[in-house]
């Protein structure tokens, strides 16, 4: 009887869509975003300079920057599911470009595109997780959800550093978009609806609440941490 319940492909089991969502953001991430911190020392030992990979760190986060301020604009939730997939395809792709290739052009273009990639995991991955689940307190199942931000950067590593004591740099980019791939694939299966939501766009309007002086304080809190924590994480 307890098999019976067991089908992790059910879109609308809650377990489920918190491990889609978790394996979405080891994708866009781990790997898209925070394997290139693993694989940094083989990488600047063989071709990298340490200027062009302080450039395609920059470029990565400003892609994600892009992501994140036009993910605020898709309102409907079907149309996130589209942006859903395609940061989902192109973490993968870029991570495959890495691999195959050690053209400096290529790698600056791939990793703009694999920071938007990172930031449509996230942040609207986020979004079709907490419309998907079916608790009543949804704060504490997105707790968990959120907790796959360190398990992603965590499973990333392990990866890596297993394939770089067997192989190269770039088998190790190879290893991480297959798996990348396979992952994804069922984050896409799961984050889905079997028809279209009919439902009516947000409307957002600009409030005065967003430029009290606690708001700003706290996206001034935000901005410390991430000059505090990016240049560590990154090197």
């Amino acid at each position: 009887m307890v098999h019976e319940n067991i089908n992790l492909l059910d879109k609308n089991k809650n377990f489920n869509i918190l491990l889609a969502g978790i394996l979405a953001l080891i994708v866009g991430i781990g790997v898209a975003r925070f394997a290139f911190t693993t694989l940094l020392p083989p990488m600047l030992n063989d071709f990298l300079s340490v200027t062009n990979a302080g450039l395609f760190a920059s470029f990565n986060y400003a892609g994600y920057l892009s992501g994140a301020v036009f993910s605020m604009f898709i309102k409907d939730i079907n149309t996130k599911v589209i942006f859903f997939r395609i940061g989902m395809l192109l973490s993968v792709f870029t991570t495959l470009v890495l691999a195959t290739t050690s053209n400096e052009t290529l790698w600056f273009v791939s990793r703009v595109v694999a920071g938007f990639g990172s930031a449509m995991a996230l942040i609207v991955g986020s979004s079709i997780v907490m419309v998907k689940l079916s608790y009543a307190d949804k704060t504490k199942a997105m707790g968990i959800h959120f907790s796959g931000i360190g398990f992603a950067i965590a499973v990333s590593d392990v990866i890596g550093q297993y394939v770089l004591r067997k192989g190269t740099w770039q088998d190790a980019w190879m290893v991480l978009s297959i798996f990348a791939l396979i992952i994804s694939l069922y984050a896409m299966y799961i984050l889905s609806f079997d028809k279209e939501l009919k439902k009516e766009a947000v409307k957002h309007s600009v409030s005065r609440v967003m430029f009290t002086p606690y708001v700003i304080l706290l996206i001034l809190a935000y901005f410390t941490s991430g000059v505090g924590y990016v240049v560590q994480a990154t090197f």
